[in-house]
């Protein structure tokens, strides 16, 4: 039986970052210019070509990939509940000729996630074609924090959660929610693409035709005119581009995605110590249970403990316990636990980003 090997890969504008289990580096693939421009595709064959060139000279060797999107990839917005109706405008406005979206409910609306499925499409079939299967793409929001540096550290933590995670996989598929009005916005972002250069010229087009007859007509009708005068200025076109969204001072983060500190990539030393953190992610069903961990974990003295509700098809709850902790320590938070949580699974990490992590699926 072939043994499973997993990855993770930081998609970014410019190039991606990919690291495998059991592997300390990192790979870094920096996208050639002739063949990608700022995620738009221009040689599609050149890129699949020299991607797969690029995985056999660096010996990649895994079974499974998970995408991360950074957020310098991917479009997002906020929409109250009454501005519904003008999602659609703003995946328009999106550049990209095929997209795929993430809706993800917020306090008073939703959060539009769009990132582009035809870059990331491309990668994935590259992959495949070399013996990789793509479990899933996922935006970066959905670890709670901006990833500082990729690096071994963080790609553990990522599989070490995929479970929890892939509840905010984007899904490419036409039938489904994730993909706005897939086959007709396809098609009419390619049609938009290739005639926006003939619809901005034609303005153009019309003033130098004016400006043609007026010098032909002008002997006729302004015989006395001076030689020395000056055609009036020729009106500027102009095209105002789309904005493209970015993070601000103000942005807001939906309030069912978790919220972790930012991820240390250093090694920490070699020590026991108390837990402090921990975080609760559970399904809306199982709020009464969420809420006797919570009391729980803070009767232990853990007051950094933030609860997350968010739809999980989990069977059995998984209890993640960060590395350093003290045996005694580990075993009290176990015991404190199973108080509410009777049959549960209990897993080991070398690093995340809190100390104790609890996923709790549907209540039956």
């Amino acid at each position: 039986m072939a043994t499973l090997i997993k990855g993770v890969l930081y998609l970014q504008r410019d190039r991606f970052q990919l690291s495998i289990e059991n592997r300390a580096d990192i790979i870094t693939y920096t996208f050639p210019t002739n063949f990608v421009n700022n995620l738009d595709i221009l040689d599609a064959d050149g890129l699949k070509q020299n991607l797969s060139e690029f995985i056999k000279q660096s010996k990649v060797i895994l079974t499974h990939i998970i995408i991360v999107l950074s957020t310098g990839v991917i479009f997002e917005k906020d929409f109250k509940t009454e501005e519904e109706s003008k999602v659609q405008e703003f995946l328009d406005n999106v550049p990209y000729e095929t997209i795929s979206i993430k809706k993800v409910p917020i306090t008073g609306g939703t959060k539009i996630l769009v990132g582009n499925a035809t870059f990331y499409n491309l990668l994935a079939d590259v992959f495949l074609t070399n013996g990789v299967f793509l479990d899933f793409v996922i935006p970066e929001i959905a670890l709670g924090a901006p990833i500082d540096a990729f690096s071994a550290s963080t790609a553990r933590y990522i599989l070490t959660q995929s479970e929890a995670l892939s509840q905010y996989k984007f899904i490419v598929d036409a039938s489904t929610d994730n993909i706005y009005e897939a086959a007709p916005h396809r098609e009419q972002k390619q049609t938009n693409k290739k005639n926006s250069s003939l619809i901005y010229l034609l303005p153009v087009m019309g003033v130098l035709l004016i400006i043609l007859l007026f010098i032909i007509l002008k002997p006729f009708f302004i015989k006395d005119k001076p030689k020395t005068d000056v055609l009036p200025p020729l009106p500027i076109v102009s095209r105002t581009p789309t904005a493209i969204p970015s993070q601000t001072a103000n942005s807001t983060v939906p309030t069912n995605i978790p919220l972790t500190p930012s991820i240390d990539q250093s090694s920490p030393e070699a020590g026991l110590k108390k837990p402090s953190s921990a975080q609760i992610i559970y399904d809306p069903t199982s709020a009464a249970k969420a809420e006797g961990v919570r009391k729980g974990l803070s009767s232990l003295g853990i007051t950094n403990i933030q609860a997350v509700a968010s739809p999980s098809d989990i069977s059995v709850p998984i209890v993640v316990v960060a590395g350093g902790i003290d045996p005694s320590e580990k075993q009290k938070v176990l015991n404190e636990i199973r108080k509410v949580l009777p049959s549960l699974t209990q897993q080991d990490t070398a690093s995340q980003p809190v100390d104790i992590s609890v996923t709790i699926g549907k209540s039956s």
